[in-house]
């Protein structure tokens, strides 16, 4: 084999794993699964610092606005555990309290969460009907 040949197989070879590289760690980094904040809570110390993605419902009563613009404050809980979160931009429109949410960011602390996204768990149009409901149609 020529030098010119071997040079230019080393060069493809070398191409073809930086772009496999590249493929894996971007994959890696979107496939977060969420951990709820019961989760989230039990495994702090080892979560800090981490990037994780944490599910949770928002505390009523918690959400704040600073007085910094759009930066907001808000709690989630799950069942008897609850961790502060922070977060600077604009809340989705169907945010609410006592609302599913989902965050995205980092543990700064085993009780506070720095989030750099925060998407709002939409309840489901195709929920069935309470039996109040199904007996109020029935009726007209």
């Amino acid at each position: 084999m020529k030098v010119r040949q071997l040079k230019f197989l080393i060069g493809i070879a070398i191409i073809i794993g930086a772009i496999i590289y590249l493929v894996y760690s971007n994959f890696q980094a979107s496939f977060l699964y969420y951990l709820t904040v019961r989760e989230t809570a039990q495994k702090a110390q080892e979560l800090v610092g981490k990037r994780i993605r944490m599910a949770g419902t928002v505390q009523e009563g918690s959400l704040l606005k600073s007085p910094e613009a759009n930066t907001y404050k808000f709690a989630l809980k799950d069942g008897p555990y609850t961790i502060s979160v922070t977060y600077k931009g604009a809340l989705p429109d169907t945010f609410r309290e006592q609302g599913e949410a989902v965050v995205e960011g980092a543990l700064t602390s085993p009780n506070e969460f720095k989030a750099d996204l925060v998407f709002a768990k939409c309840p489901s149009k195709y929920e069935s009907k309470t039996q109040t409901e199904k007996e109020g149609q029935s009726e007209k």
